[in-house]
């Protein structure tokens, strides 16, 4: 059962997850405006509830750019980590506006052209 009450985007997007006992680092699997799953590939998984440091890695089609958002990790598995932004943090919903729009931009230009792309 789906129980979740925003859209997301599925993305390949580079991300170190900073928290109080170390790090580990992974890519993000889906983003949403106030939430994302990320795919860990190695390091310390933070335990649910601890507030984070994310650093991303953004490839823009032009240059790859860092940004930063914080958040707090709602659940981990085996595969991964879910963590959940702060909706008051103006920071850090700017930061995932940025990547979805990036993460769209891609989409756009992965896409064929079309004839009404032409118009």
């Amino acid at each position: 059962m789906e129980r979740r009450s925003h859209d997301r985007t599925a993305t390949c997007i580079d991300v170190e997850i900073r928290h109080l006992h170390g790090c580990c680092r992974g890519h993000i699997r889906d983003l949403g405006g106030c939430s994302m799953f990320v795919e860990i590939e190695g390091g310390n998984y933070p335990a649910t509830g601890s507030l984070v440091q994310l650093n991303f890695g953004i490839d823009t089609g032009w240059c790859r750019i860092s940004r930063q958002a914080g958040g707090e990790v709602a659940r981990w598995d085996e595969l991964g980590v879910a963590i959940r932004f702060d909706t008051g943090d103006g920071i850090s919903c700017a930061v995932i506006e940025e990547i979805l729009y990036y993460q769209q931009t891609a989409q756009r230009q992965d896409r064929p052209l079309t004839a009404t792309d032409a118009a």
